[in-house]
């Protein structure tokens, strides 16, 4: 019998107490508990499925509880989607689990301990900003003392493996608010910090504010200010930007959202969830996004064969986004059986590398990387690796 591959396993907890204001995730407040418990059975269905497909060909090393508000439900509802997974799957003996909590729903250090003997060893905590005026803009339904409490619980409940979400470039966010946040944060020193820009998604009430003049963001130069906060505290922290809006300390990178960024095997398990297998050709599949019909027949959805090219496309803008990987040339070679430089012109690679927003690395393996100027231009060079 062939060597068994690794499989990521993503799982999807749509419901939350309160939809934020620039959130445009597949998600909704939910407080029938009735249909929670629907919606677990049919997560349970869905992980003994597909595990009669692929649990004989595959181990798997990382689970990712997203949502949503994955917090939100029960111990018990949260014990029979673990149950499920480690009963129907081979798993890893140095696995990484992640569940994402919100401060206001984590629970006690009790439920906290409950959760982490059931499988769960990584907790991401939403905490977004610890400035209460900011909180209130995004919508967020919890204060900074519950970061602080929600983090000092999963501490007493074992977890030694924590990561904290940030935003940054908020309506009205000031350079001063910013820099006060991340000093919170960076003083309860957890293993991994996610600090994103935020992004005006269409759909959300933060479109509608922003492209009816009643919102204004931050000026580009105070955004500047803030990512270069960003990127001096944590380096003084001991934390390495190992991904565009990543950093970590040694050893504690997210090997889960590692997985989606060098296009490894991933199953998606829950409502509108996708995921991806490599292969000659990749597949791509992706949930129903209707809860009825979820919850009628927790299998369906689509599966769709993923051309060539994008898959060629994917690796590099993908691989772009890690600061120390980048678009690696043998993993290249070996997927696609060609070099990099034989689908993309040499020329542009030349191009990036005089503009000083890219460097080509041959230790410990040959790769293209961005530069920090190149990572504050990122989009744009991605773009060029779209046909």
């Amino acid at each position: 019998m062939s060597e068994k591959r690794s499989l990521g396993i993503y799982v999807h907890i749509p419901f939350c107490k309160q939809k934020c204001k620039y959130c445009d995730f597949l998600s909704f407040p939910m407080e029938d508990e009735e249909v929670r418990d629907a919606y677990v059975e049919a997560l349970v269905y869905n992980i003994k499925e597909q595990a009669k497909v692929c649990s004989d060909r595959y181990i798997v090393d990382t689970v990712y509880i997203g949502g949503g508000t994955p917090s939100l439900l029960s111990f018990e509802q949260l014990q029979k989607i673990c149950n499920a997974i480690t009963s129907c799957f081979t798993i890893a003996e140095d696995y990484e689990w992640t569940m994402e909590v919100n401060p206001n729903s984590a629970g006690d250090a009790v439920k906290l301990m409950m959760i982490r003997k059931a499988g769960v060893n990584r907790l991401s905590i939403g905490a977004q900003s610890t400035c209460a005026r900011t909180l209130t803009t995004l919508g967020r339904i919890h204060s900074a003392e519950d970061i602080f409490a929600t983090y000092e619980a999963a501490c007493k409940a074992g977890f030694t493996n924590i990561n904290i979400d940030l935003m940054y470039g908020i309506f009205g966010q000031t350079v001063e608010e910013f820099a006060k946040s991340l000093e919170d944060i960076l003083y309860i020193a957890p293993e991994h910090l996610s600090a994103y820009q935020l992004i005006i998604e269409e759909g959300t009430p933060f479109y509608d504010l922003y492209h009816s003049g009643q919102a204004t963001l931050p000026s580009e130069e105070d955004i500047a200010k803030m990512e270069e906060i960003l990127y001096t505290w944590t380096q003084l922290a001991g934390m390495t930007r190992y991904e565009i809006s990543n950093f970590a300390k040694p050893g504690y990178e997210s090997r889960h959202n590692m997985r989606y960024w060098r296009m490894q095997d991933y199953l998606a398990i829950g409502l509108g969830a996708s995921g991806f297998f490599f292969g000659d050709p990749g597949m791509r599949s992706e949930n129903t996004k209707d809860l009825q019909e979820y919850l009628d027949r927790p299998t369906s959805g689509t599966i769709t064969q993923v051309p060539l090219e994008n898959e060629m496309e994917e690796f590099c803008f993908l691989g772009l986004r890690m600061m120390e990987e980048g678009i690696d040339c043998e993993n290249f070679r070996n997927k696609f059986g060609r070099s990099v430089e034989t689908v993309y012109p040499p020329a542009m690679f030349e191009r990036f590398i005089e503009q000083g927003l890219m460097v080509k690395k041959y230790a410990p393996r040959e790769a293209y990387v961005l530069t920090p100027r190149g990572a504050d231009v990122s989009n744009m060079i991605m773009s060029e690796f779209i046909k």
